[in-house]
């Protein structure tokens, strides 16, 4: 898992091998950005392209443990058959979902400046472009 801190805006990527063990996500997602007090969260989950039921779960509980401390939390990078998918399972009315772009989730969350952004994306890439080739 790594995070980034901008502009009161945190970006967690979460990995498939983050997701296959929920109980030590959950942990150190809430160590490591509930805690810290962080409220408006991004999930990227674009480095994965696969999930079985439990990483679904994984995933819900990362919204759940969010809305239990007051956070808002957003997925982004959801493509392929992750996305079909969340789709097909309902995930997409529960969760905040904004697939593979970045700037959409950013700015739902009201004031933000794109240049915090820049370049923190993966390959270096602005906020309004995809956070992964694909």
């Amino acid at each position: 898992m790594e995070i980034l801190r901008r502009g009161g805006i945190t970006l967690v990527r979460v990995t498939g091998a983050d997701l296959a063990d929920p109980v030590s996500l959950h942990k150190r997602f809430e160590e490591a950005v509930i805690l810290e007090g962080d409220r408006k969260v991004m999930v990227d989950l674009a480095g994965i392209e696969y999930m079985n039921s439990t990483q679904i779960g994984a995933v819900v509980g990362l919204h759940v443990l969010a809305y239990e401390n007051l956070a808002v939390v957003k997925f982004v990078g959801l493509r392929g058959r992750v996305a079909v998918l969340f789709k097909l399972v309902g995930l997409d009315t529960l969760l905040d979902m904004h697939y593979a772009r970045a700037a959409g989730a950013l700015e739902s969350f009201g004031d933000y400046n794109p240049e915090d952004w820049a370049g923190l994306t993966e390959g270096g890439e602005r906020p309004d472009d995809e956070l992964s080739p694909g």
